[in-house]
């Protein structure tokens, strides 16, 4: 198994050699599912004059375009907080959105690890995967699935 530098690097090297973002998205999902058990990815940014989280990238994602409402502040408080702590954080998928509100689409289910995004101590977004398993109904995840 490839350790997390070897990870971090091959993600690097995926997401700069494409100037935006969207277009490396299926390259670093590829990349990861070499060594982790990926179904689903998506990398958010925070809106912090609107408390709302939109999707920026997403890879075989049921919900591609599904900007949250609103955040309330106890909610949108507790999202910049656990992204600050730079800690990732793994679960069932209804827990974390309840957790961490605004990060899942509600048609995800299944195991989840999630990883702020911060410079300088500023939250920016979230890195969210999702492994394989049932989503909205759906069956295994197909390896080497396209990108939507």
């Amino acid at each position: 198994m490839p350790s997390v530098t070897d990870v971090e690097l091959a993600v690097w090297r995926a997401a700069s050699g494409h100037a935006p973002l969207s277009a490396s998205v299926g390259a670093i999902a590829l990349g990861l599912g070499g060594c982790l058990p990926l179904r689903h990815m998506r990398i958010l940014v925070f809106d912090p004059d609107a408390r709302r989280v939109t999707p920026l990238a997403a890879y075989d994602d049921p919900a591609p375009e599904s900007p949250v409402a609103a955040l309330p502040d106890d909610a949108w408080e507790r999202l910049l907080a656990w992204c600050r702590t730079a800690r990732p954080v793994r679960g069932p998928a209804t827990d974390l959105a309840r957790r961490l509100p605004g990060l899942i689409p509600r048609g995800w289910r299944g195991e989840i690890l999630m990883i702020g995004l911060v410079i300088d101590a500023a939250p920016l977004g979230a890195w969210v995967l999702g492994a394989p398993g049932r989503v909205g109904g759906s069956g295994p995840a197909r390896k080497g699935s396209s990108p939507h």
